[in-house]
Order: structure tokens, then C-alpha cells, then sequence
């Protein structure tokens, strides 16, 4: 691990290479592989994840046995500061979507060198209010909006994080089942199916399998 690959993560691009080299020295490196678990709702939490790179899930059980998707985190992301900051027990699962590598800084390493940072503790700060406000804007849109436009809003966003442009149109680049856009919108996959089904009459998305191709990004937006 090098201190130049920290500099390119948000987190750390404003610390210098000495101070960043020193938190090299005391951060370690761990390796997942797809579906693998890092770890449970309720387990305790002391350590602070950088994706280097990969991609994250995290979600939380329901008591019908299924999962609610809160976010898909990426490269550059990082996530468990809460456990860190409160002590308290993860509060969400975090599965591998991908092979995925991250840095992983231990509770006293981040009250030794980034809490002692004001421009790491503002990029802290604002991913949790970042975060409470897509929490707040997705309860409202619960309770007040849709199910078409939440679908809409989803697949919006999903393509603005993760979407690369093709001849065909914009791919987006995540393997996404229907079922699994129902864990992030809160209903079943009969629910998205017959919404998907609509956009793909409108020629507005195409799927093949897990992945699917947005063919006309300005048409979706008006659908908000």
C-alpha cells in the first residue's frame, strides 16, 4: 500500500504524503471475493472501510427472511464510521457485490490521525449528512411519491454513479436483478417487473439478463 493510492481517495486527498504514509504504516489491506460477507447486522464494529476497489452492498434483513438495499458503495467510498464513532454494532450487512479490496482503518488509528483533521472529519461529516438526506428523501418518497417515479429516481441515480456510455446507450455497469431493485425500493420482484416491462415498450431501457442499458437517458428524466 502507498500513500499516493490514499491521495486519490476523497478522504485523504488534502493530507500530505508524510502524514499519509504514516497512516499507511497502520492500516492494512483486505481482500473479498464476490457474495463474501464482511460483515453482519449487530457484530461489533472497530474499523473504518476505503474501498480501493470493488463494490459493496449494504443492506438489512427483514424478518420475512429477505433484504432491504440501502446502498451500493464503490471505489474511493468508504463506510463504517458510525460503529466507530457511537461504538455501537453495525447496524446494516456488508456483502461483496464484486471482488473487492479495501483499506481498513482500526478505531485508533481514526482517533489518532483523522479525527485530529478537520478536512477529514468535513468529508465525514458531509458523506453522514449526504447519506441522512438520501435516508430522508427516500422515506418521503415512500410515503408520498409512486412506485413508477421511485423506479424512475432509482434507475436515475444508479446510472449517474455507475452508468458508461455505449453505442446502444448508457450501460448500466452492475449486475442488478429485479429482485434486487426491489430490495432497494421495498417491494417484490413482480412489482419492478411489470415497471420494466412499461420502459422497455417505450423503448426507454433494454435488459439483458443482469444488466441493463438505458437507450434513452432524456426520456426517463422526463419521467420524474
Amino acid at each position: 500500500m502507498k500513500a499516493q493510492d490514499l491521495k486519490k481517495i476523497p478522504l485523504f486527498e488534502n493530507m500530505s504524503i508524510e502524514l499519509l504514509e504514516e497512516i499507511c504504516s497502520r492500516m492494512s489491506l483486505k481482500y473479498l471475493k464476490k457474495d463474501e460477507v464482511l460483515f453482519y447486522k449487530d457484530d461489533i464494529g472497530d474499523a473504518l472501510y476505503i474501498i480501493n476497489s470493488g463494490k459493496i452492498k449494504i443492506s438489512i434483513p427483514t424478518e420475512e427472511g429477505e433484504e432491504l438495499i440501502i446502498t451500493i458503495f464503490t471505489d474511493g467510498d468508504f463506510f463504517g464510521e458510525l460503529s466507530i464513532l457511537d461504538k455501537a454494532p453495525r447496524s446494516a450487512d456488508a456483502i461483496a457485490l464484486t471482488n473487492t479490496q479495501l483499506f481498513v482503518l482500526h478505531r485508533d488509528v481514526f482517533y489518532s490521525y483523522l479525527f485530529k483533521r478537520t478536512e477529514a472529519l468535513e468529508s465525514i461529516m458531509s458523506a453522514l449528512c449526504t447519506r441522512l438526506r438520501k435516508t430522508d428523501e427516500f422515506l418521503t418518497d415512500l410515503c408520498y411519491t409512486n412506485f413508477s417515479k421511485r423506479l424512475v429516481k432509482t434507475l436515475i441515480d444508479l446510472i449517474n454513479r455507475f452508468g458508461k456510455r455505449q453505442d446502444a446507450g448508457i450501460l448500466l455497469d452492475l449486475e442488478l436483478t429485479q429482485k434486487d431493485l426491489g430490495a432497494m425500493l421495498g417491494v417484490t420482484r413482480e412489482t419492478v417487473n411489470r415497471e420494466i416491462m412499461k420502459l422497455k415498450h417505450q423503448k426507454i431501457l433494454s435488459q439483458d439478463k443482469k444488466r441493463i442499458i438505458i437507450k434513452d437517458f432524456s426520456k426517463l428524466l422526463n419521467l420524474i
